[in-house]
């Protein structure tokens, strides 16, 4: 930042910016809607666009507060961020794979079959990666 000139040096920490809130942004907006659509209206039977809007935009402030706690807690690791984010993947996209697994081992596997296949595999790889 100290060789570029003023202008190109604005330009660049805008474009970072930028870049950041957008992904910040989607993920955001992606779990709000999720919870919105996916848990609220089916839970509460609640089907009015309106009223989902303000829901939704509750739940993208709730989101975005879980997410920056989540960063605050993890200011001050000595791991590395690639490292915490791969065992947080591994985490979901290992149970996820195991619901497939299910699916296609089981053709009879019910929706309850599949939440608890998905506890289970979630607790035993926490278990196993915690005592790493």
């Amino acid at each position: 930042m100290t060789h570029l000139p003023t202008g190109i040096a604005g330009l660049a920490v805008g474009g970072i910016l930028a870049a950041a809130m957008s992904s910040h942004a989607s993920a955001v907006n992606s779990l709000a809607s999720a919870s919105t659509h996916d848990f609220y209206a089916p839970l509460t039977g609640r089907q009015d666009p309106a009223q989902l809007l303000r829901v939704g935009r509750w739940l993208t402030l709730v989101w975005t507060v879980i997410l920056v706690a989540g960063a605050i807690a993890f200011r001050d690791q000595n791991t590395p961020v690639v490292q915490l984010a791969l065992s947080v993947a591994s985490l979901t996209y290992g149970s996820l794979l195991g619901t497939y697994i299910l699916g296609g081992a089981w053709p009879r596997a019910r929706q309850v079959d599949v939440i608890v296949a998905l506890i289970v595999s979630i607790i035993v790889m926490a278990r196993s990666s915690w005592a790493l």
